[in-house]
């Protein structure tokens, strides 16, 4: 795995950029957990998995988010597997485990 870009501030402000980073490199026959840090509380959150970085369908990727919410925010990979879930504080381990 490997995170591409930066986070979206648009529900943390510029100050506050979210990073998401991993306990260890993912390898068959270990867990490890996606960590998010610099998030509020209690606010949504998506982590998209992607086989493809360049496109999607017909769209050229990255795409710029703004059109359905998110000013500022990109689809940087195609979305294979989504992960949506409310955050839990400012460091928010343990999103994901891979055995």
């Amino acid at each position: 795995m490997t995170a591409l870009g930066t986070g979206c501030a648009a529900v943390a402000g510029p100050a506050e950029v979210p990073r998401i980073g991993m306990s260890h490199e993912a390898a068959l026959g270990t867990t490890c957990s996606l960590n998010l840090s610099r998030v509020p509380p209690g606010v949504p959150a998506v982590l998209v998995l992607g086989r493809s970085s360049t496109t999607w369908g017909p769209l050229t990727l990255p795409v710029e988010l703004g059109a359905v919410g998110a000013p500022g925010c990109f689809l940087r990979v195609s979305p294979d597997t989504c992960l949506v879930r409310t955050t839990r504080g400012v460091h928010d381990k343990g999103w994901i485990a891979k055995p």
